[in-house]
């Protein structure tokens, strides 16, 4: 029995050290491997954290270049918008203007247009009046030409030489 007691945890230290033996040969090599492994899983996620980080940056610059653009468009219509306002506003101006312009005219034409109205009746006035005048020397005329006749007449009914006789002589 005492031989048991001293057999058996020699067996166990045999067995054990197999699997120590067996351990050991291999621990390094897979240490090696592991340690190799491990930084080649951190090499591998450097680089696809680096490649995410590159893409994220091309990515933020394109799409600030892409607002950029919007922005610079923006501006573009709000400026092309902001010149036709302008630009109607200074149409309509000019013609608001042209507008005054032409009621300023049109007043100034209707004083002219009542002053030549008036310049027109004072001449219709006047010619009539001259007409009226020329009708009353024509008829004077006629009535001093018939008493004329009428006198001559006379005369030569008095004069049996007419108004030969009267006149002097010597002319």
């Amino acid at each position: 029995m005492n031989k048991a007691y001293f057999l058996a945890p020699i067996l166990a230290i045999l067995a054990f050290g197999g699997f120590y033996w067996n351990f050991r040969s291999g621990y390094e090599e897979r240490e090696v491997a592991k340690q190799a492994a491990i930084r080649a899983e951190k090499e591998e996620s450097l680089k696809v954290e680096a490649e995410a980080r590159r893409k994220a940056i091309e990515e933020a610059v394109a799409l600030q270049e892409q607002r950029k653009k919007e922005r610079a468009e923006k501006e573009a219509a709000e400026q092309a918008a902001k010149e036709a306002r302008q630009l109607a506003l200074d149409e309509r101006d000019k013609a608001y203007s042209a507008m005054q312009q032409s009621e300023r005219r049109l007043e100034q034409l209707k004083k002219e247009l009542a002053t030549v109205q008036a310049d027109i009746a004072a001449v219709k006035t006047v010619h009539e009046t001259a007409t009226a005048e020329e009708d009353f020397l024509k008829t004077y005329v006629e009535k001093v030409r018939t008493n004329q006749r009428a006198l001559e007449g006379v005369i030569s009914k008095i004069l049996p030489g007419g108004l030969t006789a009267l006149a002097p002589a010597g002319s």
